[in-house]
């Protein structure tokens, strides 16, 4: 009926660091004072706990490498009432077994926290098999907006046409600008070759912010084929709003090898506007384009 807990502190020929640390286990927690290099701790507990939370508040500046067992990280994940503590366990979930699908699959449809719900689809997203995606879709339809959107970006770790279809039908049907948006950029991920008409048109579409046709244009970005050159181009123009054409220029990045883009890369070092100058010079070095090298200079 005791939670050991060993603690070391590995910063190299620095001095020992004195600092609190909590340890949460089924409801019980107790503040540690570290003052040495390594340390042992026991906490009393009435029979083995299901998870530990260890500094729940993200209070102590460092990184934990945390070992315990699929079920406790799934305990954890669903039940944990510390949000910092359900996010690394969430993260953690990457076997793609039944067990740890179903998890996340009802932690995605079901977490009253929309993030907790967001991180359970970057897991899924990140598992990339075809259980994990049929999760995924399942949660287009949630009534928040936000993990639409998670589950929207999700999509774009797939580049089977079925991922396609799913996002591009979500782009006609959905009301929110911003999952629309999000679901145009995992349109370019997909890197389908169909997907570049459904991109072109989207980068005239009106939205607040103009997040649906900067997000487009990033897409085009991402689709690496050599015709999206002209329409992000044209994009980077004055007459397009600086939402568009900030994206624009970062997109610019995959296509260096074309004389045209290093021209206008070049010329949008020196734009009027301070975000579209920033997206240009990343875009240099991004692509590595050492022909640009002076521009730099």
């Amino acid at each position: 009926r005791l939670l050991r807990v060993d603690i070391e502190q590995t910063q190299g020929d620095l001095p020992a660091f004195a600092l609190p640390l909590r340890i949460v286990a089924d409801g019980q927690e107790r503040t540690f004072w570290l003052r040495e290099k390594k340390a042992t701790f026991f906490l009393e507990l009435e029979r083995r706990p299901g998870w530990v939370c260890v500094d729940p508040e993200l209070s102590v500046p460092g990184s934990l490498r945390i070992e315990e067992s699929i079920d406790s990280r799934i305990k954890k994940a669903k039940a944990d009432t510390h949000y910092y503590c359900r996010v690394l366990a969430i993260r953690s979930l990457s076997q793609p077994t039944e067990q740890v699908l179903t998890a996340l699959e009802e932690i995605a449809l079901n977490d009253k926290n929309w993030s907790v719900s967001s991180e359970a689809l970057r897991a899924l997203g990140k598992i990339g098999t075809g259980a994990a995606f049929s999760s995924i879709k399942k949660v287009i339809s949630h009534p928040n907006p936000k993990v639409r959107r998670a589950a929207a970006e999700a999509l774009g770790n797939f580049r089977t046409k079925e991922a396609f279809e799913t996002l591009a039908a979500l782009i006609e049907t959905e009301k929110s600008y911003y999952v629309r948006a999000a679901a145009a950029k995992s349109l370019g991920k997909t890197k389908r070759e169909e997907a570049f008409d459904v991109l072109l048109r989207l980068t005239t579409v009106k939205s607040h912010n103009d997040v649906i046709a900067a997000g487009s244009v990033e897409a085009l970005g991402e689709l690496g084929q050599e015709k999206c050159v002209h329409p992000l181009l044209e994009a980077t123009s004055s007459k397009r709003s600086d939402q568009v054409r900030r994206a624009a220029s970062q997109a610019l990045s995959r296509y260096t090898g074309n004389e045209s883009v290093r021209t206008r890369l070049e010329e949008l070092t020196k734009d009027r506007d301070f975000a579209v100058r920033m997206a240009a010079i990343r875009a240099i070095a991004d692509a590595g384009e050492r022909r640009l090298l002076a521009a730099l200079d």
